[in-house]
């Protein structure tokens, strides 16, 4: 049974370090084992979890980024349709 628990551990603890969740000592801690152990893991199983985890921060901020930028420019559009449309209708001579 304990052999079975150990290999949950060691499986999920590749998991998060294969998706860049969490560092060898973070992961150590939920799983209850030595860091030590949780990077031998991972080098055993070619995981490179400094590179994983620096790509999903990148990721993480291109997005909050573009997603900034996507905000700004659905702002900038929302004011030149007003602009456009203020325009409109003084050309119609309905002054607002």
């Amino acid at each position: 049974m304990r052999k079975a628990a150990d290999l949950k551990s060691r499986n999920a603890a590749l998991a998060l370090l294969a998706r860049g969740i969490g560092s060898p000592g973070e992961i150590a801690e939920l799983a209850g084992v030595s860091r030590q152990l949780v990077e031998s893991w991972a080098r055993s199983a070619g995981i490179d979890w400094r590179h994983v985890k620096r790509a999903r921060l990148t990721k993480a901020w291109r997005h909050e980024i573009m997603g900034e930028r996507s905000w700004l420019s659905r702002k900038k559009m929302r004011k030149e349709g007003e602009e456009l449309k203020h325009q409109w209708d003084r050309a119609r001579g309905r002054d607002s």
